[in-house]
């Protein structure tokens, strides 16, 4: 059976619900046409569910001590998920399986230093990574991971360490020529 019902607006009988077909249903979006949306949409995906971080400046680290990265620039975070003035955390409102990715770079210090950077879910370690640098000398380090989130509640930050060595240890912000400002930054983005 075949038929067309034209109208301007349905709504729901008992002015609770509606139902659109039932399970098992097609509908097809002819080209051409638009779907719009001024209300709030449940199960069709997010858009610009990304963001992207750095830090400003640099940082003095204290030796033997996990100090979370207070990333304080956004450089992309259209949904704001991201606080970059308060916990410094990554909190999405959507659920979903996201990629997060840091990269920090260390240095300055004396002696030979073994530093390390985590990724942390809701408080506690999910990844990390570590490097062995000798006295004096820049210490990049990257880690990445994919991290189921709940978009009421669960949230990533990033923290640092570094042990044995002396001598001040600095988060470089602006990298070892000065020049790059995007040296210690974190992304994050929605996959499903």
């Amino acid at each position: 059976m075949s038929s067309e019902v034209k109208a301007n607006k349905i709504s729901p009988a008992t002015g609770t619900a509606f139902t659109f077909g039932d399970s098992g249903d097609t509908f097809t979006v002819p080209s051409g046409a638009t779907i719009a949306n001024s209300g709030t949409a449940t199960g069709f995906g997010v858009s610009n569910s990304s963001c992207a971080v750095h830090l400003g400046a640099d940082v003095t680290l204290t030796r033997n001590v996990r100090t979370k990265v207070a990333f304080n620039v956004e450089d992309y975070d259209p949904e704001g998920w991201f606080d970059s003035t308060t916990n410094y955390r990554f909190q999405p409102d959507e659920d979903g399986v996201y990629f997060i990715d840091a990269c920090l770079l260390q240095g300055n210090g004396a002696g030979a230093d073994n530093v390390a950077m985590y990724i942390y879910k809701n408080g506690a370690e999910v990844y990390s990574n570590q490097v062995y640098q000798t006295g004096g000398t820049i210490a990049p380090m990257h880690s990445s991971g994919i991290v189921s989130l709940n978009g009421s509640s669960d949230y990533i930050e990033i923290f640092t360490m570094a042990t044995s060595g002396s001598g001040t240890l600095t988060l470089d912000a602006n990298g070892w020529n000065a020049t790059n400002t995007t040296e210690c930054r974190m992304s994050a983005m929605r996959l499903i």
